[in-house]
């Protein structure tokens, strides 16, 4: 009977994975050039069901975890919330990525970490791997988007997007390595790093990535900066954690800092123009508690580089904040900042790290909540951090006094 139950156990835990890989893959793949280049075809409708059947089984096993009362009642009620808003936010913003990956944060409730990154790592480094290859072979578009700063597509939507999967990659490798991590892999990937910049021209994500492996290769080399830094990241934690709010408000305000300043001129020049393009946004759309629809369409292989980019928001605290609204943006910096405590509860220092360099990466950059970020989902991992929220234990109340109700109904009908 003990066997049985390890065995149905067992093959649960390999079909939520298996889900789980083929979902990553998925989303992840929506950004190749195959996929934008096929819209309309039987091979993008078949690619678009794939993804709606793994959105109706993680449905399921939700319903599953409520039925078996897997979830807390602070998890449960911040789950509700996020659901809800979610929701609303498919008609307001006419967006439904956030909604599904809300589905997918409550399917993962409870499952291990390491396990998740590690299989994101494999299919997200696989893909990445083999869309480059294929690009050089002629198999898949490699169009040169920019003709002034020679920038190759790679094989992906746009020329960007390869070295930044490849950023969110190379954390996921390092994450799952750890301690284990050698100074030649750190020069390995430096190197590949290098490579993918001569081919894209894509400043931040190289420089992001160049500055975690120096910062890495000297904590390798020296057990003495290991030692500060560490003592850095433990005495400072109030500002650390702290982060995710300061970024959020760098990147909201920024453009609306004064347009012909030095400063604010210099920036705009150097983020190539996304200053500019925020500020049209903001006076345009406005923010609001739920989000407005931006009709923007970015560069991509699909329209070879020619789109109207003025109202484009390229600032992932402030995309957030405009399409899903100053609600979402609250509760997915209120997600990163739990992340961190969580982090700092394990002692999981190379989480702490990852998360610091995310959030400062999206001030300018859209990925704090993308298919290319599973880090994300850490929050929802391994053991529940909501059962310890304050604020959490005193709104779940009234779900509390429902779960309770029901279980003794369940109780009695057994009896």
């Amino acid at each position: 009977m003990v066997d049985k139950i390890k065995n149905d156990s067992k093959i649960k835990n390999i079909f939520m994975f298996f889900l789980i890989g083929v979902y990553i893959f998925l989303i992840t793949f929506t950004n190749t050039a195959w996929y934008a280049l096929n819209e309309g075809t039987k091979f993008y409708t078949i690619l678009k069901m794939a993804r709606y059947i793994c959105y109706a089984m993680f449905a399921v096993a939700i319903f599953i975890k409520i039925i078996k009362n897997n979830y807390s009642k602070e998890m449960l009620f911040f789950y509700i919330l996020l659901v809800i808003i979610s929701g609303v936010t498919v008609v307001t913003g006419k967006d439904k990525f956030l909604f599904f990956t809300v589905l997918f944060f409550g399917a993962i409730y409870g499952i291990s970490s390491q396990k998740l990154f590690k299989c994101s790592l494999f299919v997200q480094g696989g893909l990445l791997i083999i869309t480059i290859i294929c690009a050089f072979m002629g198999l898949a578009d490699n169009s040169i988007l920019d003709t002034q700063r020679a920038r190759y597509s790679l094989g992906f939507l746009w020329s960007s997007l390869a070295p930044i999967l490849y950023l969110f990659v190379a954390m996921l490798y390092i994450y799952a390595r750890k301690s284990k991590m050698t100074w030649i892999e750190c020069i390995a990937l430096e190197i590949i790093n290098i490579l993918l910049y001569k081919y894209t021209n894509t400043k931040m994500s190289f420089i992001v990535l160049t500055l975690v492996l120096f910062v890495l290769l000297i904590v390798k080399l020296s057990s003495g900066f290991r030692q500060i830094l560490k003592n850095i990241i433990y005495k400072y934690k109030k500002l650390v954690i702290a982060v995710p709010v300061i970024c959020a408000f760098i990147s909201c305000l920024l453009p609306l800092y004064n347009q012909q300043s030095t400063l604010w001129i210099k920036l705009n020049n150097i983020l190539s123009g996304r200053l500019w393009q925020c500020k049209n946004a903001i006076v345009r759309y406005g923010f609001s508690l739920l989000g407005v629809h931006i009709d923007v369409e970015g560069f991509s292989v699909a329209n070879h580089g020619i789109s109207d980019t003025t109202y484009f928001i390229d600032m992932g605290y402030l995309r957030i904040a405009m399409e899903y609204g100053i609600i979402i943006l609250l509760l997915m910096v209120m997600m990163y900042v739990y992340i961190l405590l969580k982090a700092y509860k394990k002692s999981d220092i190379y989480m702490v790290s990852i998360i610091i360099v995310i959030s400062f990466f999206c001030i300018n950059d859209i990925f704090l909540l993308h298919s290319f970020n599973v880090f994300i989902a850490y929050i929802f991992c391994d053991e529940d951090i909501f059962k310890d929220i304050p604020l959490l234990q005193k709104l779940s109340k009234p779900i509390g006094v429902v779960i309770d109700k029901i279980n003794s109904v369940f109780v009695k009908k057994e009896q």
